[in-house]
């Protein structure tokens, strides 16, 4: 038998893995692959809120981030209270069934805003930040719990 040269049997090597084994990447399909969905928190106004809320065949529970002396003021629902500021709120976040719907609020939007990014890096997949918070809920009409 012929000795066949190292750079021959290389050439030959190549040759059949790009054939064989290397075409997907070659034609592009290896990099199609499919890309995992990302929680995204969607942005809705206060009326927008209410109108999911209000929808039947769709559980949503409200999460107010305000400090417990504002919540005492007024709320919205059924809202569980979880304060934004105090020590503990990742922990107490974190309890909370991460495959439920959330409405998010604080007193004007920005502390909800805050909290939403911790819920989705949390794990929570299905979070809505209420933008204007509570006041813009209020400013609206739309019903207050005392």
């Amino acid at each position: 038998m012929k000795n066949i040269s190292p750079f021959l049997l290389f050439l030959v090597s190549i040759t059949l893995f790009t054939v064989f084994g290397g075409c997907a990447y070659i034609t592009g399909e290896a990099i199609k692959m499919p890309t995992p969905t990302l929680a995204a928190v969607k942005n809705i106004n206060p009326q927008e809120a209410n109108d999911l809320s209000m929808l039947s065949g769709y559980f949503v529970q409200w999460v107010d981030v305000r400090t417990p002396e504002e919540y005492g003021g007024g709320h919205i629902g059924n809202a569980v209270n979880i304060n934004y500021y105090a020590p503990d709120f990742k922990e107490k976040i974190d309890q909370l069934d991460k495959t439920t719907r959330y409405i998010v609020y604080c007193r004007t939007g920005a502390r909800s805003a805050a909290a939403s990014k911790v819920m989705t890096d949390l794990g929570f997949k299905d979070i809505y930040n209420m933008l204007g918070g509570f006041s813009a809920w209020a400013a609206a009409g739309l019903p207050v719990n005392q």
